[in-house]
């Protein structure tokens, strides 16, 4: 079967972008969950939240390289550059980012590797 590659340092900024937007977008009390899955179709890395969640016009905003005006992102007090290098550092693997998310709802990030198993270079 084919496998999945992944570069170490690639994925630990992914996951540190993942898991700190989920933090600051969460409040007290809400829930972040990792976690990671694997098929003969290939492996997928999620992070999941309770938090604030974006409108689908958010999301497209928030993913451009340069976001112009995110609401969240100016009170969460980020830049907003994290979304954007996380789907390119993804799609140079050769994975893809998917966002599903809605206001009050949370939002969860899913980094789908093709391939079998996962391999850590």
């Amino acid at each position: 079967p084919a496998k999945a590659v992944a570069d170490a340092t690639a994925l630990k900024q992914i996951v540190l972008n993942l898991v700190t937007n989920a933090i600051k977008f969460t409040p007290a009390g809400g829930r972040i969950t990792v976690s990671t899955a694997a098929s003969r179709r290939g492996a997928e890395l999620t992070v999941e939240d309770t938090g604030c969640g974006m409108t689908a016009v958010a999301i497209a905003e928030a993913l451009r390289p340069v976001p112009r005006d995110v609401p969240a992102i100016r009170e969460g007090g980020g830049l907003g550059l994290g979304l954007p290098m996380s789907r390119a550092l993804a799609e140079e693997m050769g994975a893809t980012l998917s966002i599903d998310s809605a206001p009050g709802r949370g939002t969860r990030v899913k980094i789908a590797f093709p391939g079998g198993a996962m391999v850590v270079i």
